[in-house]
This record gives structure tokens, C-alpha cells and sequence, in this order.
């Protein structure tokens, strides 16, 4: 029976009750507000009014525990390749580099290599595999992460050692894994299919390596093939450059000067070296080159009252807002009235008038006159005869320019303008060898798309000598003088160039 089953027990039929235990029966006699009563038997009988009764109960009910308190959460740990470190190693040992990232982290690290390169680094505050990669980078080496640590070796060492962690973290570099190697064509239209080849090579990245060829005619079918196992038994398309790329051979192919350049490596890095190939291939801008190649006598010059020293020109001087320093601007020169008076003299002769396109970044060259072969002695045969070689040598007008566009809309041009004559031969050792009376000038110049700049001073100084004589008088020794006129004339004359340039709007 329970203390509170007794108690009202006590109450209400106090006469069926057990009498209580000593301990019930202290707090009851202590506590209790009531009748006592002694019966026959000695006992002794408590009655408890029912409000005393719950006082009791509330009393001996147990008093609740506090609830623990609450625990903040444990931090996810870090994975090991995010753990920063920062290594300053200059000409270290890389096993003495791996060694001292491996305490800061606390991450096991294993060289499996035979030789022990040094490195100069300095890496602060970064990853653990982003130091890994740098440090695999420098010493052409790869690492693994196998389970809670790292492995650093050659490509054959972790492949062979690790076949399955090796294709996972390597899928491109597995050998015999399905990897989709394509071949893709892309036909040229703006540029040399070998610039365009040279160029692409500049961009890839080593790990991206494809193969680059160039082939014969724009029909080479699209091919895709479904193992890279099948592609490296192929053909050889040249050596192989940079990266470990599955097999995947590189190099240009001895193919002829094509337009069409052909593609061979992993379906992505083809899409990549595809759009490459199109920025690279897009249109150059033109320039048109309006020449005027003129020689002009002094005295027709003069004539027209023409100097070169440009004292009429008027120059006007700012200051640039914000700038202390001053510029000074010249007023554009018009060349067409001095042109048009020059052909009109009957003393200038108009030597060529060229027009010539040539693209951004390329030259061009005219040659108005004859090429000149004459044999030149380069030995002696074992019997003492004369060994020739054929030389040429370029006579007339001859004409060569280089144009570049600067992003300004401007023009840089390379200018080399020869004008040439033969004046007589020189017999030397049974060769005749041509002289050649050249002006020429070599000259780099900025100007303004549809300016024109003249090109002068190339002075030629002339004496030419005539004679009469009177028949068979005039070839009698001695006497044969008096019958005999000398005239000697002296020609001065200048070659001028006016040269105008253009940049050809694309319509496109």
C-alpha cells in the first residue's frame, strides 16, 4: 500500500488501517493537525484532515532534475585537399618541399620518384592541391589522392600503381579507357592555313595538345572515333608536343598549301581549338596605295616656284586642359595643284603610277623596269676555268610598301623606293658586270588614312656629252679635231613620290 493509499486509508476507515511505520508515524505526529487516539491494543491512530493530507503528498513528491544544458555543434572537418598551407622554398629538394607541407597540414605525402628535383617557389596562404598542382607542374610529375593521402609520381608510376584511382582522377589520361577522339575540318578563308596552324599551336595549353595538320583540299569528312586506342596506332602526323593527351599525336603534317586545316584530339578540346581557328581567320582591312613616281629637272621646279622646306607652313600652338605641356599642330599640305603643275611642264616625266592593295600587316613591291642577269665567277674548275653563277639585278622603278593599321585608325608605313639605270659594264676576269646608277630611299612614316606625303630630294646630277663631225675630215689624226663640235650638257633632276593611302571600308 502507498503512502497516500495509508493516509487515506487513515481518514476514511481508520479502523482497517496497519498501523504506521515509526518514519510515517514522526512526520504524522509532527506535522499533523488532528485527533490522537490510543486504542485498546496500545496502537496509536492519527486522523488527518484532507487538507493536511495533500500537504503531506505535495511534500514527498520528488523534485524534477534541471535539463542539461545545450552543446553547440561540432564543426564538419575540413577536407584534406582544402587545408591552406604556405611553402617559401628557393632551390629546395621537392621531397624536402612535400616534407614541409605535409606537417603544416598534417597530411601524409608520398614521392615515389627516383630523382629529387629542385624548385624556387613561393605559394602563400593556398591549398593543399593547389600547391600539389604547382609542385607537379614544375617537375612534370601528377599526384593522386589515395583514401586520406597523397602519392606524387610520373604518369607510368601512378597508372600502374593505382589503376583505378588513376582513371578516376586522370580519365583522359588512362590508357584503354573509352574516350571520343574526332577529327574536324576547317577551311580558311582570310588567312594562311600555316599562320593560322603556328598560331593555334601558341594558344593551346600543353595539357590540351591536339593534332594540327594541314591538308590538301577543303573535302575531309567530319570522323568521330570511338577509341582513343585506335587513333594511336595511326599514321604520325608529326612529333609530338606537350601535354599527355590520351595519344593524341601532334605536328604538321607535309601535306602541301592547303586551305583546310585539320583537327584530331578529344571532342571538347576540338570545339575549343574550332573557335579559336575562327578569331583567328577573320578578315584583315586593306589598304590602297596610290603612287605617283615623278622625276622632275630642277629648273621646272624653280619654275614653278617649289621648295621643299616648307616655310609657308602655318603652325599653331594649344595648351592641352589639365597638361603643362604645349603642341604643335600643322595645317594639311594639298599636293594635287603641285601634281597637276608638274605634268603639265614639258621638264617632268612621270616614271610609273602604281596603285596597289596590300593587307594589314603585309607588303607588296612593283618593279617597273627589266631584271638584269649577269654571270658572276664564283671559282675555278681543276683545269682553271672560270665557274659562273647567275646574278640579278633589278633596274627601273622599282617600289616597295609595308602598311600596318593602328587601332587609332592610322597608317605606319615601311616605304623603300628605288628608281635605277645602267650607266655602261665593267669586264672583270671575263665577267661583265653591270653599274648601276640607283636613288633610293628607305623611310617608316605615321600618316592619316587619304593623306598624301611626298617623298623628294633623290637629286640625280647628269653630264652628257654629244659630238658632230664632218665625214672623213673628222677622222684624220690631229687635224680631224678642227672639224669635229663637242656640246656637254648637265642635267640636274629629282625623283619625287607621292603616295596617298587609303583604308578600304568592308561592305561586309
Amino acid at each position: 500500500m502507498t503512502v497516500i493509499g495509508y493516509l487515506l486509508a487513515q481518514v476514511l476507515v481508520p479502523e482497517l488501517s496497519a498501523p504506521p511505520t515509526t518514519d510515517l508515524l514522526a512526520l504524522t505526529q509532527t506535522q499533523a493537525t488532528g485527533t490522537r487516539k490510543v486504542t485498546s491494543d496500545g496502537s496509536n491512530t492519527v486522523r488527518l484532515t484532507s487538507s493536511r493530507v495533500q500537504n503531506i503528498v505535495a511534500e514527498l513528491k520528488p523534485t524534477p532534475e534541471p535539463a542539461p544544458a545545450q552543446q553547440s555543434p561540432v564543426p564538419a572537418p575540413i577536407p584534406i585537399g582544402q587545408r591552406r598551407a604556405t611553402l617559401n622554398a628557393s632551390n629546395w629538394e621537392l621531397s624536402n618541399a612535400l616534407r614541409a607541407i605535409s606537417q603544416e597540414t598534417d597530411v601524409n605525402i608520398t614521392l615515389a620518384h627516383k630523382e629529387d628535383p629542385k624548385i624556387t617557389v613561393q605559394l602563400r596562404d593556398m591549398q593543399l592541391e593547389e600547391i600539389l598542382r604547382v609542385l607537379a607542374a614544375l617537375t612534370d610529375l601528377k599526384f593522386l589522392q589515395i583514401d586520406e593521402s597523397y602519392v606524387m609520381a610520373t604518369v607510368e608510376v601512378l597508372e600502374a600503381s593505382f589503376p583505378r584511382e588513376f582513371a578516376e582522377q586522370y580519365p583522359n589520361l588512362a590508357k584503354g579507357l573509352p574516350d571520343e577522339i574526332v577529327v574536324k575540318s576547317y577551311t580558311v578563308s582570310h588567312v594562311s592555313a600555316r599562320q593560322a596552324v603556328e598560331t593555334l599551336k601558341g594558344l593551346l595549353k600543353e595539357s590540351e595538345a591536339i593534332g594540327v595538320a594541314v591538308g590538301p583540299s577543303p573535302d575531309v569528312p567530319d570522323i568521330t572515333v570511338g577509341s582513343s586506342t585506335s587513333i594511336r596506332n595511326e599514321g604520325n602526323s608529326g612529333g609530338t608536343t606537350g601535354g599527355n593527351s590520351a595519344g593524341v599525336q601532334t605536328g604538321q603534317a607535309e601535306l602541301g598549301n592547303g586551305r583546310t586545316i585539320m583537327l584530331r584530339g578529344p571532342q571538347k578540346q576540338v570545339k575549343e581549338a574550332l573557335k579559336l581557328l575562327r578569331e583567328i581567320d577573320s578578315p584583315r582591312p586593306q589598304v590602297n596605295i596610290q603612287v605617283q613616281i615623278m622625276d622632275v629637272s630642277n629648273d621646272a621646279m624653280r619654275e614653278l616656284g617649289i621648295s621643299w622646306s616648307f616655310g609657308n607652313v602655318n603652325l599653331t600652338e594649344r595648351t592641352p586642359a589639365g597638361i603643362a605641356f604645349e603642341t604643335l599642330d600643322r595645317g594639311p599640305q594639298t599636293f594635287q595643284g603641285i601634281i597637276k603643275a608638274l605634268e603639265k611642264n614639258g621638264n617632268t616625266k612621270i616614271l610609273a603610277e602604281p596603285n596597289l592593295g596590300v593587307l594589314d600587316g603585309q607588303s607588296a613591291y612593283i618593279l617597273i623596269g627589266d631584271r638584269i642577269n649577269y654571270p658572276v665567277v664564283i671559282g675555278l674548275s681543276d683545269n682553271n676555268t672560270p665557274i659562273y653563277d647567275i646574278k640579278e639585278e633589278k633596274v627601273g622603278v622599282y617600289f616597295q610598301v609595308g602598311a600596318n593599321i593602328t587601332e587609332e585608325g592610322e597608317i605606319i608605313l615601311n616605304l623603300f623606293p628605288q628608281v635605277s639605270s645602267i650607266t655602261g659594264f665593267l669586264n672583270v676576269n671575263g665577267a661583265s658586270y653591270p653599274q648601276v646608277s640607283t636613288r633610293e630611299a628607305r623611310t617608316i612614316m605615321r600618316i592619316t588614312s587619304g593623306e598624301t606625303i611626298a617623298v623628294a630630294g633623290l637629286i640625280r646630277n647628269e653630264e652628257i656629252e654629244s659630238w658632230e663631225k664632218v665625214p672623213i675630215l673628222g677622222d684624220i689624226p690631229l687635224l680631224g679635231e678642227l672639224f669635229k663640235k663637242r656640246k656637254t650638257t648637265r642635267n640636274n633632276s629629282q625623283v619625287m613620290i607621292f603616295i596617298t593611302p587609303t583604308i578600304m571600308e568592308d561592305e561586309s
